[in-house]
Formats: C-alpha cells, sequence, structure tokens
C-alpha cells in the first residue's frame, strides 16, 4: 500500500513539538495513520532537524518541495523525494526510487544508496526540470537523470543509464562510473563531465565531434569543492592531474554543450 509523505517536510514540521509531529496523519490508500505509528521520528539538535527512521520504498514524496530545515531520512524511499524543493536539505540514507529531486529549484538532497530513474528531471510535458541546488547520489541513478535541467548541479559517484542530460540547457552534471547510451542527447548548452571509462562511440550520439583535450580551471574548481564535501573519487580526479578529453555538442541542436571524458576505452578519434 503506497503512502502520501508529502506532509514530512522539515519547513511544514519545525513549529511543531515532536510529539505533534509524531501524531501527522499520513494517507495510503483511502486510509490515514499517524506518523508515530508508522515510523521512528526524533530531532537533532534544533527544531529544523527531523529524524525519520523506517522502511519506506512504499513511501512517496517525502520532503517534496521542502523550503528550509533539514530532513534526514534513515532508509529507503519511494519516487519523488525532495521533488521540487526550493531550499533546505534532505538526505536518505538508503536507496531512493524515481524522480528524486525532480523539478529542484534549491537545497540540497543527498542519497546516500543508489536513486531510480529520473534524478532531477523534468516532469512530462514540462520544458524545463531541475532549475536549481545540488544533488548527490553515493551509489548508482538510473536513467534520463537531468532530463532538460537548466541549473544546478547534479553528481553521481556510480553509474548511470542512459540518456544522461537529454535535453540539458544549463547546468553541470558529474559522473564518477559508467554511463549508458545516448549521453548528452538532445544537449543545448551546459556540462557533463564523465570520469569512469567511456567508449564515446557507445555512450555519445554521432552528433558530437571531438574538440581537443585540456585541463579546464572550472572543472578543478568543481572537484575541489566535491572533494571538500568528502566525495572521494573527485579528490583522486585531482590527485590524477589528468587531461580531459572534449566533445562539443549535440550538433542537431546548435552544438553549444560540452562532454568532458576524463576515462579510458575512448572512442570517436
Amino acid at each position: 500500500m503506497t503512502v502520501d509523505g508529502s506532509p514530512l517536510r522539515p519547513d511544514v514540521l519545525c513549529a511543531l513539538a515532536l510529539d505533534e509531529v509524531a501524531r501527522v496523519r499520513l494517507t495510503h490508500g483511502n486510509r490515514a495513520a499517524e506518523l508515530g505509528e508508522l515510523f521512528l521520528v526524533d530531532r537533532d539538535g534544533t527544531d529544523l532537524d527531523l529524524i525519520i527512521s523506517g522502511e519506506m520504498p512504499h513511501v512517496h514524496s517525502i520532503g517534496a518541495g521542502t523550503s528550509a530545515g533539514r530532513l534526514r531520512v534513515e532508509g529507503d524511499v519511494g519516487d519523488e523525494a525532495g521533488a521540487r524543493m526550493t531550499g533546505g536539505s534532505i538526505e536518505i540514507t538508503g536507496n531512493a526510487g524515481s524522480w528524486a529531486g525532480a523539478a529542484l529549484r534549491g537545497g540540497e538532497l543527498r542519497i546516500r544508496g543508489n536513486a531510480g530513474d529520473g534524478l532531477g528531471s523534468a516532469y512530462d510535458g514540462d520544458r524545463v526540470g531541475m532549475r536549481g541546488g545540488f544533488i548527490r547520489v553515493d551509489g548508482d541513478s538510473g536513467r534520463e537523470i537531468g532530463l532538460a535541467m537548466r541549473r544546478g548541479l547534479i553528481v553521481v559517484s556510480g553509474d548511470t543509464g542512459d540518456l544522461v542530460g537529454r535535453g540539458l540547457v544549463a547546468g553541470s552534471i558529474f559522473v564518477f562510473g559508467a554511463v549508458g547510451r545516448y549521453t548528452g542527447v538532445a544537449m543545448k548548452r551546459g556540462t557533463l563531465a564523465l570520469y569512469g571509462d567511456v567508449d564515446a562511440d557507445v555512450s555519445l550520439p554521432p552528433t558530437y565531434v571531438a574538440s581537443g583535450r585540456a585541463q579546464p580551471p572550472f572543472l578543478r574548481f568543481y572537484l575541489k569543492e566535491l572533494a571538500a564535501r568528502g566525495i572521494v573519487r573527485a579528490a583522486e580526479e585531482i590527485a590524477a592531474g589528468r587531461d580531459l578529453e572534449r566533445y562539443n555538442g549535440d550538433l542537431a541542436e546548435g552544438g553549444k554543450g560540452e562532454i568532458w571524458l576524463a576515462g579510458r576505452g575512448l572512442g570517436k578519434p
């Protein structure tokens, strides 16, 4: 039975005492239950810190629309975690379903496990997806991350599926693992930085062209910021100091986007 977790926002619940938070009612099907009957609830130092513990893969929209405060979820969650956030921070210690951080406007979403499809993406029918903020996935992610993204930063430490950065308008996506096919297809502007082993002939559309090798200062700046946040692969890339191969595209959309490849096994001479 799916549960609507949209009431679980730290900015909304911060004015409540902890016992009142535990009595917040969640809808599941045509029934309702109190939060404290389903999961453990606690605080961590301040009224803006909220901790919810339990396995919640059937609870969707946790933290959706959050504008302030901090929420930590200890366990797996369902779809749309942190979607439409404008501020604050959400940390999920387990896995998240699809559409995590969809249409994000601000704030920070961290997923310590894996994420599903549509991470930081536009919703079906929308022309623009993520417009700001920071999404970090410590594990793997699914397909179509950053669909129609306009601003902000997405970092995936593990592997991703197909169509990373499809229709990217602006913003940056870092992937430290493998990527799938059609990476950057229909990309208009923005940056994809791929630090795993990528075969450009397989992963990039034919509408991209190689345009030299370099170690761009702005990517090193990003890496330093990510290393300071404890992302080990970013620190390793700083130590390696290697040049990246640059590709421009999507030529079918004007060719103003860029994909940087640091891995081995490159195609496209």
